[in-house]
């Protein structure tokens, strides 16, 4: 009891001090004055106390919109009538009052994002305070010693569900709990590239399919049942081709890009690498299952019609789904606005599994999504982590629910159904890790393309006799370094 007359009495202090905040109006963005407002801090979390003294806090992120991407970190004002921007905006707002802190951004193009950092922490340049860095390049940075450690930070209460604990949990190597990079939702663009699979439901109720709905739910959604059903859903031209464009009428079975090689795998519970007993990475990328995976998804896609790789202007998976010319499509979460656009009734399913044993779905996040740096030139670790971590809970708390019910579930699938989907998808995201390092990178680009079909032969065992030993050696260098 007296712990928490305690812990009241220190919230009513906390909130006694920020109530002048709600009435001042500080220096923001541009020349326009700082909005603050009143904030209700009882609900449990540490706020802790900070005063930045009306200064900027930096975020680096990717150009705005990109992928079709929800990217806003810092919008300039609430009330745009996009709810997810409003959301970001109102979240800032309660940073901004709690801190004394404006919070700022600065977009680059997507790709340029580690070169940035990097130019940053070579210069001693301290512009940017936390960084939105595309995944491939996260590598080069830890490799050159440019990161900052999460696990050193605080204030970074790293192992709350505000952070994601799968990334955290797949990137901690050898019992260590260096960390240098997250994920939270700050920014929501890891789960904008969250890998399913679309499905038309008009298209599955004229042909009288079988619910998919049912068979995720009795884990009887598998890959040989989406070949088949993709395959019972295909319609040819008069012709009897599957040759695609507005002057045909065919209707594919499942169409996608190339990057769905890495969805496919770990759907079907086949990973690059994963984490041995004692923490450490290890190659995974072979044996038997490994091997039959990728050759029936490279046989399906070598069948006209049935899984089509669709990647290029006028012939995009996105725009074909959309116009009802397939039953299926391999997309990342994102491109479900497009579709709501474009009024079509679909829902969205898991990747599917292996077989019917297989234990649990796999949804793998693109290994391009924007994961959060700190880069070295930041030295405020302690501000750092209390505006980051009091970011994510905010995020967690209140910009997610807008972000899932509203912009997704409720708007772009519309079905109690899609809300179940949706909910074992974010609760069976993965992660390549070994894409984020590098290790597998070219093993990866040679095996999915032999995946989706874009080289001749069906067979990985080629690729994976080239590759392992390199893997491996790197693996055992990068195991090293951690002693």
């Amino acid at each position: 009891m007296d712990m928490q007359i305690k812990l009241l009495a220190m919230l009513l202090a906390l909130l006694a001090c920020l109530l002048p905040l709600s009435a001042c109006k500080g220096k923001g963005r541009g020349d326009k004055p700082r909005e603050t407002i009143e904030l209700d801090t009882s609900d449990g979390y540490d706020y802790g106390s900070l005063d930045y003294k009306g200064e900027g806090f930096t975020f680096l992120q990717c150009d705005e919109n990109r992928w079709g991407m929800k990217t806003a970190l810092a919008p300039e004002a609430g009330e745009t009538g996009d709810e997810v921007s409003d959301a970001v905006y109102s979240r800032n707002v309660k940073v901004e009052t709690l801190y004394n802190v404006v919070i700022k951004c600065i977009n680059r193009d997507i790709y340029e994002t580690g070169e940035y950092v990097r130019t940053q922490c070579f210069g001693g340049d301290s512009t940017v305070d936390a960084a939105y860095v595309v995944g491939s390049s996260v590598a080069t940075l830890i490799g050159e010693g440019l990161l900052n450690d999460f696990s050193e930070m605080n204030e970074v209460q790293i192992y709350e569900p505000w952070w994601g604990q799968k990334i955290r949990e797949a990137s901690q190597f050898g019992g260590s709990s260096t960390l240098y990079y997250a994920q939270s939702d700050i920014s929501v663009t890891a789960f904008e590239l969250t890998w399913c699979v679309a499905v038309n439901l008009d298209r599955i109720s004229t042909l009288d399919m079988e619910n998919p709905y049912e068979l995720v739910r009795g884990k009887q959604w598998t890959m040989e049942k989406m070949f088949e059903m993709a395959e019972d859903g295909m319609q040819s031209n008069t012709d009897g081709s599957y040759t695609y464009s507005e002057d045909t009428d065919c209707i594919l079975g499942f169409v996608t890009y190339n990057n769905y090689a890495a969805a496919g795998l770990n759907g079907a519970g086949c990973f690059l690498t994963q984490k041995d007993d004692i923490g450490n990475p290890t190659f995974t990328g072979e044996g038997q299952k490994f091997l039959d995976v990728v050759e029936r998804y490279a046989t399906a896609f070598h069948t006209p019609g049935k899984l089509v790789h669709a990647q290029e202007e006028g012939f995009h998976y996105e725009d074909i789904f959309a116009a009802k010319r397939s039953l299926f499509a391999g997309i990342e979460i994102k491109a479900t606005s497009a579709f709501r656009a474009a009024g079509i009734h679909y829902g969205i399913l898991p990747v599917p599994m292996y077989d019917d044993k297989q234990e649990t779905y796999y949804s793998n996040v693109n290994y391009l999504a924007p994961l959060l740096v700190i880069p070295n030139t930041n030295k405020a670790g302690e501000a750092t982590g209390r505006i980051l971590d009091t970011m994510a809970y905010l995020s967690y708390k209140d910009l997610l629910p807008v972000y899932y019910d509203s912009s997704l579930s409720y708007k772009s699938l519309g079905t109690p159904d899609s809300v179940e989907m949706l909910n074992i998808i974010r609760d069976t995201r993965c992660f390549e890790t070994g894409l984020l390092y590098g290790w597998t990178t070219d093993f990866y680009v040679e095996v999915r393309y032999i995946f989706v079909g874009l080289r001749p032969g069906t067979s990985a065992s080629a690729a994976i006799g080239s590759y392992r030993e390199p893997i491996i050696q790197e693996l055992n260098d990068f195991i090293t370094k951690l002693k």
